[in-house]
């Protein structure tokens, strides 16, 4: 069998078993892991110790009512979590992609998460390249390669020759897309050997945690330490006063009762009441808030700056302004115009349509009377 020909069932089926499917690793969420989570801070954790202080000074009624709002915060918290995971959980088992895989010899429709190295993937203009590959039989390919250089002109590659040796011209990355012509590519890598894998792995990585996070955070650390000054302050001034004739046991109850007291126990309550109402806002325009401390992020963005193209931009290019030399003939963007081409396929080139949306009427009347002879 050709190596163009692809693999077959039977040795797909074992390349299968043995790299597994190729997909990304994806975080999966647990109840347990969301309920932990919301202790992750330290104003909880603190409400819980005046909790169990509270009880310990003999004042049950009032350790319940700290608990109650810690309880009711957190399964508030963990109820819009869930159901936000679930929903994300539920709209991917639509998300499945396709691609022509050469097996046997044939040509058939797979799902790309049976793709294993070695498979021939037959690409065409429009294709996401759902593995690493190398090309083995081209024409005229153009890939966009915004994904991995922020860059939205398409990148031309060259078929591997036998006995060379693989380079950069010749390789096609998971995720980058099939502007024009199309290929033969054998894949190399899936899962979690491909290179997109390895970026994702170190993106996830870093847990970034939210603004109002920390300074809930800040927050409890400074109602710690007014705390333990509250504490020794009120020690010491007793001590003094009295001239060691004080109770010390009813002296630290009456301190610890005091400390406890400074500690807003409906905070985190109040908070998830204000977030759950910004994720409400949200989900009314279709969007889905996987972790409620993120809609204060959102909502305090006031301008957003990137460096890249393609990537969180439109990734289309205008034209703003154009000089011309006095006593030239000719306008430059007729001329450039002029000199753009293949307009009329599927993904034309960026530069060439943006010549194409600022023509005018009065140059489109001049571009008519040119006629191309050659190219």
């Amino acid at each position: 069998m050709s190596e163009l020909n692809g693999l077959s069932t039977v040795e797909a089926g074992a390349r299968l078993a043995k790299h597994g499917r190729n997909a990304l690793p994806e975080s999966r969420f647990s109840l347990l892991k969301l309920i932990l989570r919301q202790f992750k801070g330290i104003f909880n954790i603190l409400l819980l110790v005046a909790a169990t202080i509270t009880l310990l000074l003999g004042e049950p009624l009032d350790a319940a009512f700290i608990l109650f709002f810690v309880i009711l915060g957190t399964a508030l918290n963990v109820f819009q979590e869930f159901k936000a995971n679930s929903a994300v959980a539920s709209l991917k088992v639509f998300l499945v992609n396709k691609i022509t895989v050469r097996r046997d010899g044939q040509d058939q429709e797979l799902d790309t998460a049976e793709i294993v190295p070695g498979d021939m993937l037959k690409l065409q203009a429009g294709d996401i390249v759902p593995a690493d590959a190398v090309v083995r039989q081209t024409r005229d390919l153009m890939v966009d390669e915004t994904t991995f250089t922020g860059e939205s002109i398409p990148v031309l590659k060259k078929a591997l020759e036998p006995g060379q040796t693989a380079h950069e011209a010749n390789q096609l990355l998971q995720g980058v897309v099939i502007v024009r012509g199309n290929a033969l590519a054998e894949v190399t890598a899936t899962g979690t050997s491909t290179r997109l894998a390895a970026i994702s792995a170190t993106v996830s990585g870093v847990q970034q945690e939210s603004e109002m996070v920390k300074g809930i955070d800040r927050i409890s650390k400074f109602i710690l330490r007014i705390t333990l000054i509250t504490l020794v302050g009120i020690i010491v001034a007793n001590l003094l006063i009295n001239k060691g004739k004080t109770d010390i046991t009813t002296l630290l109850i009456f301190a610890i009762a005091l400390a406890v007291s400074v500690i807003p126990e409906a905070l985190p309550l109040v908070l998830t009441f204000s977030l759950s109402r910004g994720a409400l806002r949200f989900a009314k325009h279709g969007v889905i808030v996987k972790r409620l401390s993120s809609v204060q992020d959102l909502g305090g963005v006031n301008l957003l700056c990137t460096d890249k193209t393609g990537t969180i931009t439109e990734n289309k290019l205008f034209l703003v302004n154009q000089l011309q030399a006095p006593g030239t003939k000719y306008d430059p963007l007729l001329l450039a115009r002029l000199a753009a081409h293949d307009l009329n396929k599927e993904i034309p080139e960026p530069f060439d349509q943006a010549l194409e949306d600022s023509m005018t009427p009065d140059l489109r009347a001049q571009l008519a009377t040119f006629t191309l002879h050659e190219e």
